[in-house]
């Protein structure tokens, strides 16, 4: 129930809008970080 008025409440506003920028800005940071220990991985792999 909590969860359905605060999803009305906040549609009008601008924030969520920001708060979901700034989650994917931190979720691609996180994905970065991600393909660089992929790409490391697969080097000492490879060079093994």
């Amino acid at each position: 129930m909590s969860d359905n008025r605060e999803q009305q409440a906040e549609q009008p506003q601008n924030s969520p809008s920001t708060q979901a920028e700034a989650s994917t800005s931190r979720g691609n940071a996180h994905i970065v970080n991600l393909m660089r220990l992929v790409e490391e991985l697969t080097q000492k792999h490879n060079s093994q």
